[in-house]
């Protein structure tokens, strides 16, 4: 890791700090065997995953809480290849996780360090809460 330490280049402009070379860095220091090519099919492959459990438990998750008036927080956590992917869902009056997205009475969590389906969560969970 020092000798990536020793190769990024931060550049402070404001309050924003950018890495001017993080693809050339990044692209130069793959593992032996490993190309880009193959980082970005697993990064596909890793979203489309974390969209299709998302997708699998968010009925699921609003069922029960529909069930259950005095359930006020239902929260899901699994692992994939060393990433967490959390999925909760909370009542209004129930205190809120940071990045909590409120629509239509409930309110939806995604806990992803590839945020691409956030956006999509918030508007299947409130479509199955109206329902």
């Amino acid at each position: 890791m020092s000798s990536i330490l020793e190769q990024l280049e931060i550049n402070i402009t404001g309050a924003t700090a950018t890495v001017t070379n993080a693809d050339a860095v990044f692209k130069a220091n793959l593992p032996e065997g490993l190309t880009f090519e193959h980082v970005e099919k697993s990064n596909e492959y890793q979203r489309e995953f974390q969209a299709a459990v998302t997708e699998a438990a968010l009925p699921k998750m609003v069922d029960a809480m529909k069930s259950d008036t005095k359930l006020g927080l239902l929260s899901l956590e699994t692992s994939l290849a060393g990433r967490s992917l959390g999925v909760v869902l909370t009542r209004p009056d129930v205190e809120k996780p940071t990045e909590l997205q409120y629509q239509d009475g409930i309110a939806v969590y995604v806990k992803d360090t590839l945020h691409d389906n956030i956006t999509a969560s918030v508007e299947r969970a409130s479509k199955l809460w109206a329902n």
